[in-house]
């Protein structure tokens, strides 16, 4: 009896044996939509990282949305920063599409027979955007024509430049 105990011991003791699905398996793979709010609210738009391909097109959309607004002349604190927000929250929009295209036929719950949840934060994050781009206004807005004399000035100034 005492040969059968030691050796079960010798099992218990070496490493322990891995739990959970086989390494590589991709169910329990995530949205990333928490992740990516929480790494977004805090920080600023300055603060972003654009040498990446996705921050090349967040700062170019940036610019764009500016350039809808007058230009960055003509864009006040709070406009910017609604226009930052905008932009995350494209962002945000995108990321979830091509997860929910991803899912597929599993965006609906069999058993409860409903849309799984993240379909309900993807469509206030439309109510939202809707909201803040009639905050920044549908319609782009022209800058304002210059006064003669600013006219003058610039047309002088490209003579003289070349």
């Amino acid at each position: 009896m005492q040969e059968f105990l030691d050796s079960e011991e010798d099992v218990t003791r070496g490493q322990k044996t891995r739990r959970g699905a086989p390494v590589g398996n991709k169910n329990a793979e995530t949205h990333g939509y928490y992740r990516r709010k929480v790494k977004l609210e805090p920080g600023s738009f300055k603060d972003l990282n654009f040498s990446s391909s996705g921050g090349e097109q967040l700062r170019k959309r940036f610019i764009e949305l500016l350039n809808h607004c007058g230009g960055e002349r003509l864009v006040s604190a709070v406009r910017r920063r609604i226009i930052e927000r905008i932009v995350f929250t494209e962002y945000q929009l995108d990321c979830l599409d091509l997860y929910l295209v991803k899912l597929g036929p599993r965006i609906v719950n069999r058993r409860k027979r409903t849309l799984i949840p993240i379909v309900r934060e993807r469509d206030a994050l439309v109510s939202t955007l809707t909201k803040l781009y009639e905050q920044i206004g549908l319609d782009p807005r022209k800058p304002p024509v210059p006064t003669l004399a600013e006219y003058m000035a610039t047309t002088a100034k490209v003579q003289r430049d070349q």
